[in-house]
């Protein structure tokens, strides 16, 4: 007995090495990269508003088109960034979480880190766009690259989720919202063995980015004490509000992103006029470019005046719509939690007006991760965000009620958030489940097997009789002869012909259920549901009602069989 258990305690030692090593690896590989990203950033910005001040007197005028000239430049790098790394479409969340679905890993690291890439030139440019959406993707894309180079027996998934985890921790300085965020947002389910590498991930990334760069919180709140009961009615109002203008926000960016190809300006040009636009709102302004994490706690300190708010807000979901609806590539979350601060600091100061006591940071913050839950469709990595945050407990409670009701405005009127709209429009439903994509990926094709009995057309009713006997089966089908599939003829229609030497041509029937190679094993189930028969014939080639050539037969048995496959494989991924 002893000697049974000391292979299973061997290998047990062994996994709980081989989690720590992956977990702490990715995790502080993304605490470098996102803090370098941050400071990256940071530093074009400051050289962004410091370049106007040091023109000479006589380009003084200029000043005023700074942030446009910078936008315009940022927009020409993106292109070329476009055109370099050979990118048709900007990667990003939703990405990662097809990814996360599949079986084997899928992400493009091509497309992941030229995209990273352009989102850091728009950022650091004075786009209105986000850091988050790019760096949770570059997180996904640097881990699943860990994983193919690293052959272990890891599922590309949980790579996947160590990477985001590690990225929203180093980001927001916030490891539980990391842990949680890649198991709600990406994931979509908890097990033990995701859930451990996952965790170690986001603390290490959160432990190496305050070792090594001081680790100094995004968004800087100072807690106030307050009452719950008195704060209530006010974080309620918030909730459908904050749900309201997160639907507004992600129908102004797909309104423009729809506009986008049918305007006839191409793709490059698009992101010019998105330049374009955006330089000349931030020369209005200035507060709505780049990132506007120092706005943001301007207004949780409550330093803008209601009406400024109101601008800043409007100004903002512009902006951001223009950019990420027009391609100047970044992230969702930052507008959205900008947004989300104005409003709330908005209702705040418009509640105080009305000379109510309102605890104004309470309902800021609120607010602010209330937008941003919705948007990303994370409620629950959206309240530990406020919980980290502020480090304070009665501020999170305060959030759970905004950010519930928020999202489930934002859940009935627009879905489940703006990266599960993304895969829509390319017709993957995610919300289907991880089954039902894995059963839209197995094809039809690789089923069909050898198991069937293929007949002549001009063979008689005789022959075919005889020949059914002999295979012992009831159906044959018709093939030419480069094996074009002509017709399928049963032992019942032969034994109802009057006459022995009629051929098979003549009896066969042409109206058939046939599926074609590259239909998925969902859509095969269901095509099935009314079939009777022994088997059905796979082809290949098929166009307008003619079957093509046929490659094989596939039973009822065999498609339930390979369900039933798909089935245990994604109930043992999500339960072990």
């Amino acid at each position: 007995m002893e000697g049974q258990n000391r292979p299973q305690a061997h290998g047990v030692v062994l996994e709980m090495v081989l989690v720590i090593l992956i977990g702490s690896g990715i995790g502080v590989l993304m605490a470098l990269a996102s803090s370098y990203f941050v400071l990256g950033v940071g530093a074009l910005t400051r050289l962004r508003q410091a370049g106007a001040s040091h023109l000479p007197e006589s380009l003084a005028p200029l000043t005023t088109f700074t942030p446009l000239l910078a936008l315009l430049l940022a927009a020409a790098l993106v292109i070329l960034v476009r055109r370099l790394f050979g990118i048709t479409r900007w990667h990003g969340p939703a990405d990662s979480i097809l990814s996360a679905h599949q079986s084997g890993n899928t992400l493009d690291v091509r497309a992941g880190l030229g995209s990273t890439f352009a989102a850091f030139l728009s950022a650091g440019g004075g786009a209105s766009v986000g850091q988050y959406g790019p760096l949770v993707h570059f997180g996904a894309t640097l881990a699943a690259l860990v994983g193919k180079l690293g052959g272990t027996k890891v599922r590309s998934d949980t790579f996947i989720g160590c990477g985001v985890a590690a990225a929203i921790s180093a980001g927001f300085n916030a490891p539980l919202a990391g842990m949680v965020f890649a198991h709600e947002a990406i994931l979509r389910h908890y097990s033990w063995r995701a859930i451990a590498p996952i965790s170690i991930a986001s603390i290490a990334a959160s432990a190496t980015a305050q070792h090594l760069f001081e680790g100094s919180v995004v968004f800087s709140v100072e807690p106030i004490p307050f009452a719950l009961l008195d704060v209530m009615p006010y974080v309620l109002l918030a909730g459908p509000l904050a749900g309201l203008t997160a639907v507004a926000f992600l129908h102004s960016v797909r309104t423009v992103a729809r506009w986008a190809p049918r305007s006839g300006l191409g793709p490059e040009r698009n992101i010019l006029l998105a330049a374009l636009l955006c330089g000349l709102l931030g020369m209005a302004v200035p507060e709505i470019l780049g990132l506007g994490t120092g706005t943001v706690n301007d207004t949780l300190d409550g330093r803008f005046a209601l009406a400024t708010l109101g601008v800043l807000l409007v100004a903002k979901l512009a902006a951001s719509a223009l950019c990420l609806g027009l391609g100047l590539y970044g992230g969702i979350l930052s507008p959205a939690l900008f947004i989300g601060a104005s409003l709330g600091a908005g209702v705040a100061a418009a509640l105080s007006g009305l000379g109510l006591e309102v605890a104004a940071p309470v309902l800021t913050v609120a607010a602010m991760v209330a937008v941003g839950g919705a948007v990303i469709g994370a409620p629950i990595a959206a309240i530990l965000i406020a919980l980290e945050m502020t480090g304070s407990y009665p501020y999170a409670v305060a959030a759970l009620l905004t950010v519930t009701l928020a999202a489930l405005v934002s859940q009935r009127l627009f879905g489940l958030s703006f990266f599960d709209r993304q895969l829509m429009d390319r017709s993957i439903n995610i919300q289907a489940g991880r089954q039902t994509i894995a059963l839209q990926e197995q094809t039809v094709g690789p089923l069909a097997t050898d198991a069937y009995l293929a007949l002549a057309a001009d063979s008689t009713a005789a022959d075919g009789k005889a020949a059914m006997v002999r295979a012992g089966v009831t159906e044959a089908y018709v093939l030419a002869a480069d094996r074009t599939l002509q017709g399928k003829v049963s032992l019942h229609q032969l034994l109802a012909a009057s006459n022995d030497d009629r051929t098979l041509g003549e009896l066969m029937s042409r109206d058939m259920l046939v599926l074609q190679a590259p239909m998925s094993l969902l859509d095969a189930m269901e095509a099935i549901t009314d079939f009777v028969g022994e088997s059905l014939p796979v082809c290949e080639g098929g166009i307008e009602g003619k079957p093509g050539r046929f490659l094989g037969a596939v039973s009822e048995g065999d498609l339930f069989a390979a369900y039933l496959a798909v089935s245990r494989s994604v109930f043992h991924l999500e339960h072990s």
